[in-house]
């Protein structure tokens, strides 16, 4: 059993959901609760009778998040508590032999440690951990950080209510985590202290086929991602899109898709954003170029996966000679490809609102408005 007590917008338990999946790899019978919606922890603990409790623990709940494991214990004492969290890392170094309810802390990135202690391997042999022995608490060395990010399992949505998180325009929203580590030793964050300081990102077909499970399995279509090292202002974020099947670039720069792209979002500063689309499936060049010769091919407009994208433009207005004046106006066109940087919600502070935006970041998190 899983334990989410955490206040915060309430994103979906990503940490839980992972380390849920690795218990369901081991063969247990997983189970998340996030009682920020409210429930009975109790009457849940008995009901389900878990062998293990995982519970999260944050610096602002740390003392409730304690007192739950301790009911947990005093209510079902067979059960193996596990607590994880940034707090242990300051905490006091005895604190399983002086919170005897606490019977694991993990430190670090929590899912091999996990799956390690699941299957029964012996303490001693675990990164990682800290547990009760001989009247005294012992702290194993710490595990290597996971540098495939890849090999983990997909977070296990499966085990949540995923109509209950949702973005600020009321839409279900999932979590996607593309990278781990953080390269800022800032001294108020502690996260550093469990991904450490290298950046470790996913592969780009691990994303895509994540968040193809998301609009397929459990017809999601709102995505936050996230990354502890990624500057708005500075990097770029590409989201491929494959629309129809079977068609689209699979290149594009240094950039490899094991699918078609049809077509892809750029994200990359409040003035640079926007959405192409693959060269070859390009409309407007189509009718303006190649049938009116209003201006000259561009490269890939005739070839299947070319590599090539364009910007995605709308005609206004075509060539016109004006007798009167004898003057004759340019062609022109509008890119309806640009991202505006705003929120269509009032409830969104400090970005600005804007009924015609099409996302914003705030605290390191992008998320599209609509």
């Amino acid at each position: 059993m899983f334990l989410k007590h955490r206040k915060r917008p309430l994103i979906p338990p990503i940490e839980l959901m992972y380390l849920a999946s690795i218990a369901e790899q081991v063969g247990y019978n997983a189970k998340i609760k996030d009682y920020r919606f409210g429930g009975n922890f109790i009457n849940d603990l008995l009901e389900f009778k878990p062998d293990f409790l995982v519970v999260t623990c944050s610096t602002q709940t740390f003392k409730f998040d304690l007192e739950t494991i301790l009911l947990a214990k005093n209510n079902l004492p067979t059960i193996t508590t596990i607590a994880i969290g940034t707090p242990f890392w300051t905490y006091n170094k005895n604190v399983t032999y002086e919170n005897p309810y606490i019977d694991y802390v993990i430190f670090g990135e929590a899912e091999y440690a996990l799956k390690e202690i699941l299957s029964g391997e012996e303490n001693r042999n675990i990164l990682g951990i800290s547990y009760s022995e001989n009247m005294q608490t012992i702290k194993n060395d710490l595990r290597p950080h996971i540098e495939n990010l890849d090999e983990l399992p997909f977070p296990a949505r499966h085990l949540i209510d995923n109509s209950k998180y949702k973005n600020f325009n009321h839409k279900e929203l999932a979590v996607v985590q593309i990278s781990r580590g953080c390269p800022f030793n800032q001294f108020y964050d502690l996260k550093s202290s469990i991904t450490g300081f290298n950046i470790r990102p996913r592969s780009i077909d691990n994303i895509i086929n994540e968040i193809q499970e998301c609009i397929e399995k459990y017809n999601i279509n709102n995505f936050l991602f996230q990354t502890e090292n990624f500057n708005f202002d500075k990097d770029t974020l590409y989201i491929p899109l494959d629309v129809i099947k079977q068609q689209g670039n699979t290149t594009y720069n240094s950039l490899k898709f094991s699918d078609g792209v049809d077509f892809l979002i750029k994200i990359n500063g409040k003035e640079n954003s926007t959405v192409l689309v693959d060269s070859y499936y390009d409309v407007f060049q189509y009718d303006y170029s190649e049938r009116l010769d209003f201006f000259e091919e561009l490269p890939g407009q005739k070839e299947k996966d070319s590599g090539y994208f364009n910007s995605i433009y709308l005609a206004m207005n075509k060539n016109l000679y004006l007798p009167e004046t004898k003057v004759t106006t340019e062609f022109e066109r509008y890119n309806t490809g640009v991202m505006k940087y705003g929120s269509q919600n009032k409830e969104v502070i400090p970005v600005k609102y804007d009924a015609g935006k099409d996302g914003y970041v705030k605290t390191n998190k992008y998320e599209k408005s609509k």
